[in-house]
């Protein structure tokens, strides 16, 4: 049985990627739909996982990788500083 942090801490690694991924994605001056494309997901799908409001599945991130041209390992969210969070926050 998962206790509420264990939920808390789900929710806040799918946020954290989904940061990750957005910072990623604009780092390359791709649009949402650039990059939904490329990767063979949904815009609508995209957006979610970028709100953090979906936790994708592995063959998911992996076609997300390669929509970026990027390992999958360079997803993990412990790859984004406070400064990128800073300003994905603003945006």
């Amino acid at each position: 049985m998962e206790t509420r942090d264990d939920l808390d801490a789900v929710i806040e690694h799918a946020k954290a990627l989904g940061m990750q991924i957005k910072l990623l994605r604009t780092q390359r001056r791709l649009r949402l739909r650039d990059l939904a494309k490329a990767s063979g997901i949904s815009s609508w799908h995209l957006c979610k996982i970028e709100a953090g409001r979906h936790t994708p599945h592995r063959s998911t991130l992996e076609a997300i990788a390669r929509g970026l041209s990027i390992d999958i390992t360079a997803l993990e969210p412990d790859q984004v500083g406070p400064k990128e969070r800073a300003a994905l926050a603003v945006r």
